[in-house]
C-alpha cells in the first residue's frame, strides 16, 4: 500500500518549478505534537492587468489598506488570477500530511472551491497549488477576503503529529468620490451704499475656467471651496497637467452714468489673482464706465499633483469722478478650486515572511491527534486534475524558495 500510495501522489501532484507569482503573502506555521514538528506553509496571491497593461496586486498590504482606489463613476469589472497554495515543508519522508478535509480549505470572497486534492495525502516538498480566474465588482463590493486553511496530520511520524497552516487577507477597494462639475463662470453682483451720502455703487466681477478632456469642456472651478472639480491618480499626476484658460471680469453695473475709478498705486487692492499671485493686467487702475468691464484671459497650466488652486478678482474703488462725498465701491469673488489626488496602487514587492508557531497544547491538536487513529483516512490514489470553469485548476508543484529562509528539519 506504501508504494501505490506515493505512485499516485506523483500523478496528482506532479512536482515542477515555482512559478512567477507577483508578491505573494507567504506564512509558515510549526506545529509540535510529541516531539514531532510540522512545518506548513500557506500562500495567498492576486494580481491583474490595469488599462494600462500594467500587472498590479489586487492583494492588499493590510487587511485596512486598500489595493485599489477607484471613482466611483469609473468603477468597473477586474479580471484577478487568484493563486494559493499549501506547502509540507516537512523534510523526512515519513512527515507526509493528511489534511482533515472539513477543516481544511481554499476560501475566496467566502466562497470555498472543491479542491479534491485535499483528499490526499501532501508529500515532503509537495504543494497544492490552486489558481483560478475571478471577476471583481469594484462598483458593488469592496472587500474580497482571501483564506487557506490547512489541519492536518502526520500518520505517518513515530508517535504521530497535528499540521496547522493559516493565512488570510482582507482586499479592499476604496471608491473616491467622482469630481462635480459646475458652471466654468461663477459671479458676484455687489452694491455699496455710503451711509452718509446715500450714494449707491453697483458693480460685478466673474472667474471662468476651461478645460478640455476627453473631447469635452470642463469648468476648473470648484462648485464650492474644497469640492473637487477634477480627480486623478497619484502616480499619473505629473504626466497629466490641466491646460486652461481662466477669464476674469470687473463691471461697472451703475444705470446712471457714474464711473467706477479703482484706487491708485501704491494700492494693490484691485486685482486678478491666481494661485497667490497677481496677474499683470494693463490699464487695471484705468476707469470703468457704465456697462463696461475689465476682461483679462490668461492660458494657465494647473498642475494636478497639487490639491489646492485659489483664484479671486477684487474690486476695491470709488466714483469720485461723478458724484461729491464718500462713495465707496467694493466687490469681491473667490473660490479654493481642489484636485482629489489618490494613491495609486501599491508597487509590487515580495511581501515579508510572516511565521507563526502554534502551541502544542491548542484544540486543534486534540482534534488533530483524535483524526490520525481514524482508519477511514487510509491513502488513496488520487484523482486526476481536471480544468473546467466550474472548479480552480489544481496544480502541484515543489515549495516555492523564498529568500533568506531554510525549510526546517
Amino acid at each position: 500500500m506504501r508504494l501505490i500510495h506515493l505512485f499516485f501522489s506523483s500523478i496528482a501532484l506532479v512536482p515542477v518549478l515555482a512559478s512567477s507569482i507577483n508578491s505573494p503573502l507567504v506564512v509558515r506555521d510549526r506545529t509540535t505534537t510529541n516531539g514531532n514538528l510540522c512545518t506548513v506553509q500557506t500562500s495567498l496571491n492576486c494580481v491583474y492587468t490595469d488599462d494600462a497593461g500594467i500587472e498590479q496586486p489586487c492583494l492588499s498590504a493590510s487587511d485596512k489598506t486598500p489595493f485599489l482606489h477607484v471613482r466611483e463613476d469609473r468603477c468597473t469589472e477586474l479580471e484577478a488570477t487568484v493563486t494559493m497554495s499549501i506547502c509540507n515543508l516537512n523534510t523526512r519522508q515519513d512527515f507526509y500530511i493528511r489534511p482533515i478535509v472539513d477543516k481544511s480549505r481554499f476560501t475566496f470572497n467566502g466562497e470555498d472551491y472543491v479542491v479534491n486534492e485535499l483528499s490526499f495525502d501532501i508529500l515532503p516538498g509537495q504543494c497544492i497549488t490552486v489558481q483560478r480566474t475571478e471577476k471583481l465588482d469594484t462598483c458593488k463590493i469592496r472587500n474580497y477576503p482571501m483564506t487557506v486553511q490547512l489541519n492536518g496530520m502526520m500518520p505517518g511520524a513515530s508517535g504521530g503529529g497535528s499540521c496547522y497552516g493559516f493565512v488570510h487577507r482582507k482586499n479592499r477597494v476604496r471608491h473616491i468620490p467622482a469630481p462635480i462639475q459646475g458652471d466654468s463662470e461663477i459671479f458676484a453682483d455687489c452694491s455699496t451704499e455710503n451711509d452718509e451720502t446715500g450714494h449707491v455703487c453697483r458693480s460685478s466681477v466673474s472667474i471662468s475656467c476651461k478645460y478640455m478632456e476627453d473631447g469635452m469642456t470642463k469648468s476648473c472651478v470648484s462648485i464650492e471651496d474644497d469640492v473637487p472639480f477634477h480627480t486623478v491618480r497619484a502616480d499619473r499626476c505629473r504626466d497629466n497637467p490641466i491646460d486652461a484658460t481662466l477669464t476674469m471680469t470687473m463691471c461697472n453695473k451703475n444705470q446712471n452714468g457714474n464711473i467706477i475709478t479703482p484706487y491708485q498705486p501704491p494700492s494693490t487692492s484691485t486685482y486678478f489673482r491666481f494661485n497667490a499671485s497677481n496677474f499683470n493686467a494693463p490699464n487695471i487702475y484705468d476707469d470703468i464706465f457704465q456697462s463696461n468691464c475689465k476682461t483679462i484671459t490668461r492660458q494657465v497650466q494647473i498642475d494636478t499633483c497639487r490639491r489646492k488652486w485659489p483664484m479671486s478678482v477684487q474690486l476695491n474703488a470709488n466714483m469720485t469722478k461723478s458724484v461729491e462725498g464718500n462713495s465707496y465701491c467694493y466687490c469681491y469673488l473667490y473660490r479654493k478650486s481642489v484636485i482629489n489626488v489618490f494613491p495609486a496602487p501599491p508597487v509590487p514587492s515580495p511581501l515579508p515572511l510572516e511565521t507563526s508557531e502554534a502551541p502544542s497544547a491548542a484544540p486543534i491538536t486534540t482534534a488533530v491527534d483524535e483524526k490520525t487513529e481514524s482508519p477511514s483516512m487510509a491513502p488513496k490514489s488520487a484523482p486526476p486534475t481536471v480544468m473546467t470553469s466550474q472548479r480552480p485548476t489544481v496544480v502541484g508543484s515543489q515549495v516555492p524558495s523564498v529568500v533568506g529562509s531554510q525549510v526546517p528539519t
